[in-house]
């Protein structure tokens, strides 16, 4: 059964921000893209096992029911068994909302100083991670024109082959070097 209505929660929001900035992707977005039910999964399963909210309680933050909240967590489990990118993005956002419940508990003086230092280092977090995906990009577009080169010069040695297979066979190592200027007179000739 769906909640009727949402609930909000100020270390629900703060999870909800974590996630944004280590995936890049929002939970709270109302579609079912990949990226979006991903991110929606980790909610779930970090706030589940930090905050212990009921599945009922937890969809009512995005205005799912606690058998879609369940199939979420379960889903992220079995991802997690065999995806060690996904344990390590789980145990960065695990790590960084107990990080941030820790210091919301904290009845210090420091508190709005504490979560300001931790917002400035999500978003430059958010930014290296943007740049290293860039950098990532970049190397992938590398990597195609190097094949693509690649696919070039095979094709080449392929029309090449039969010529030097013939001087292979034909010329002997020792007489390699007396043998190229008079090589290089017959092509200049072609």
């Amino acid at each position: 059964m769906k909640s009727r209505e949402r609930i909000t929660d100020e270390a629900a929001d703060a999870l909800i921000a974590i996630i944004r900035s280590v995936t890049g992707y929002d939970p709270t977005l109302e579609n079912r893209d990949d990226e979006t039910i991903y991110a929606r999964q980790l909610f779930y399963k970090v706030f589940r096992e930090v905050k212990g909210w009921s599945y009922y309680r937890m969809g009512a933050i995005f205005g799912k029911d606690h058998a879609t909240v369940r199939n979420a967590v379960i889903k992220l489990d079995d991802l997690m068994s065999y995806d060690n990118s996904v344990v390590s993005m789980y145990n960065r956002v695990m790590n960084m909302f107990i990080r941030s419940v820790d210091i919301a508990n904290q009845e210090s003086a420091d508190k709005a100083k504490v979560n300001a230092y931790i917002y400035e280092k999500l978003i430059e977090m958010s930014e290296l991670i943007n740049k290293q995906n860039d950098y990532i990009a970049d190397l992938k577009e590398e990597m195609c024109l190097m094949r693509e080169e690649m696919t070039l010069i095979d094709k080449r040695n392929l029309e090449y082959r039969p010529l030097i297979e013939m001087v292979m066979d034909r010329l002997p190592k020792t007489k390699i070097d007396s043998a190229l200027p008079k090589i290089k007179k017959i092509l200049n000739g072609i």
